[in-house]
């Protein structure tokens, strides 16, 4: 397959004023404490399918009735020995010698020792990648962070498939595949046009993206659900056209995350336009969404347009996108109804997602799995942020530190993830059941790392945060698209991917431009 167009491979030298020496070690060091412990944390064992590791895992090992206490042997792919302890427990931390393992295959096994020391059967084999920790300096940019993304949001507006909007263009995989999704594609086109009616300095452009964002939330609310139908006024997941073989057959569905995605764009389009078509569309869709809460407080995952009934028994978790339309819809609508359906529904992300550790992986394009099955970042580092708002800042810290832990890839690639001979470093991961580099995701840690060095002053989430955001810059093409897929692969570029690694540029831009100093001279980490 040939490299996704416009990765370049040659990059300049990175800047020389970062104390590298005390950021690595600090890094180090922090990557030989546990995070997200099951057991000790009072938290499900939730890494069975988990496949590399940045800090020292425990794993759910049988206990022994015959055990006196039990031997740790991690060897490498070849059976040679790299390290060895002893615990009282099967279920303890790598800790002991997770300095001592290096970046590589491991294979750990675990043996109840006798009352007379000898070696019983052993009670858990498991295989595990080691991963590399951050490791500065990365290669350096200009950090223009702010141009870049606006770069971004002017080659979404340019693209000749959303100029045709001016001109009878409507929503058709021919011209993107991406449209297949329409709730996903059109609100997040929207985003960026208005982003981009911001920005530019040409008064016919500006009018011109405004014209397309309506005319794209008009063709939402004109191919929504029907009125007095089961999920009325529900905008598609799925087109109900779309031949794209990932999207066809769940046409009729509608993934419950996603209708409060576009009625996100409606309050955009309403403030834009101040037309109360837009809002009375997201009130509409928000009576519809309070309608349909479970008394648990969240969504089930999928529903049938036909009946509402269910198609799995996956529950939504809450993100961000949600969170802010239930909270903006209160705000503009004065209806504090929305308010007691978002607390509701954050209660529930909290007593389940982040008590059971289950971030599930909810992707349109990936069929529901059983719990710990697919996991991901996203919910996690949505709750983070909350956290972090709320001043509860250890354990928005946890969220984050468990998610580099098993989406982040600092360098030398886990060789049993598919093209890991290409992927372009540093990147994110985006799901266990798609364990490939994503802009996105590489956006979403660039907001958690962000957040992680506003609220803690912690120098080293700074430069987290750079080295991802600086990879994007390198690879951003000349026309101000980013690649979704960082890695050689013959893919399709998902333009909602692209807008929102735009936006956590602009954030990380942000977050630099009011920074007071407080860090910028010194190192802070934690002990």
């Amino acid at each position: 397959m040939e490299q996704s167009k416009g990765i370049k491979t040659a990059f300049p030298a990175a800047a020389e004023t970062t104390p590298w020496d005390k950021i690595n070690e600090a890094a180090r060091r922090y990557s030989l404490r546990p995070t997200a412990l099951p057991q000790r944390d009072n938290i499900p064992f939730w890494n069975r399918n988990a496949r590399q590791f940045i800090h020292p895992p425990a794993f759910e090992a049988a206990p022994s009735d015959a055990a006196r206490e039990y031997l740790f042997e991690l060897k490498d792919d070849e059976g040679r020995l790299i390290a060895d302890f002893r615990a009282d427990s099967p279920r303890e931390p790598l800790t002991p010698v997770w300095d001592r393992v290096p970046v590589g295959n491991v294979e750990l096994s675990i043996s109840p020792l006798d009352a007379d020391g000898n070696r019983l059967t052993p009670v858990f084999f498991r295989k595990f990648y080691r991963c590399a920790c951050f490791h500065g300096p990365y290669p350096a940019v200009s950090h223009d962070y702010q141009a870049a993304a606006q770069r971004c949001f002017a080659n979404v507006y340019n693209l000749p498939h959303v100029q045709a909007w001016l001109n009878g263009g409507t929503v058709d995989e021919k011209v993107y595949r991406k449209y297949c999704y329409p709730s996903k594609t059109l609100s997040a086109m929207i985003k960026a046009l208005l982003y981009y009616r911001q920005i530019t300095q040409s008064a016919e452009e500006a009018e011109k993206a405004l014209r397309i964002a309506v005319k794209m939330a008009d063709w939402l609310i004109d191919n929504s659900c029907a009125k007095g139908t089961p999920l009325e006024y529900l905008p598609p997941t799925y087109w109900r056209y779309a031949e794209y073989q990932l999207a066809k057959p769940h046409i009729g569905q509608i993934m419950m995350i996603y209708p409060m995605t576009v009625g996100c764009a409606y309050l955009r389009v309403y403030r834009a336009t101040g037309e109360r078509r837009y809002l009375d569309a997201a009130l509409r869709l928000a009576e519809t969404m309070k309608r349909l809460q479970l008394p648990c407080g969240s969504w089930i995952l999928k529903l049938y347009e036909k009946d509402g009934e269910s198609v799995v028994q996956n529950i939504v978790v809450l993100n961000e996108t949600m969170m802010k339309f239930m909270t903006e819809l209160a705000e503009i609508s004065g209806d504090k109804s929305f308010i007691a359906m978002r607390d509701k529904a954050y209660s529930y992300v909290l007593e389940n997602n982040l008590r059971l550790w289950n971030w599930d992986g909810q992707f349109e394009d990936v069929i529901p799995k059983a719990i710990y099955e697919n996991l991901t970042k996203d919910g996690a580092l949505f709750v983070a942020s909350e956290l972090f708002r709320q001043g509860d800042i250890a354990r928005a810290l946890e969220i984050v530190d468990w998610s580099e832990d098993q989406f982040v890839v600092w360098s030398s690639p886990n060789p049993q993830i598919p093209g890991y001979q290409t992927f372009v470093l540093p990147v994110a991961l985006e799901q266990y059941h798609c364990y490939s580099p994503v802009d996105a995701s590489l956006g979403r840690f660039i907001f958690a790392f962000s957040e992680a060095y506003k609220y803690t002053h912690d120098r080293l989430y700074l430069e987290k945060a750079k080295a991802l955001a600086d990879c994007v810059l390198r690879n951003q093409r000349p026309d101000g698209s980013i690649p979704t897929w960082f890695c050689q692969v013959d893919l399709p570029d998902w333009v909602n991917c692209m807008i929102y690694a735009a936006e956590s540029l602009q954030y990380l831009a942000r977050v630099i431009e009011t920074d007071t100093g407080e860090s910028s001279g010194d190192l802070k980490t934690r002990q």
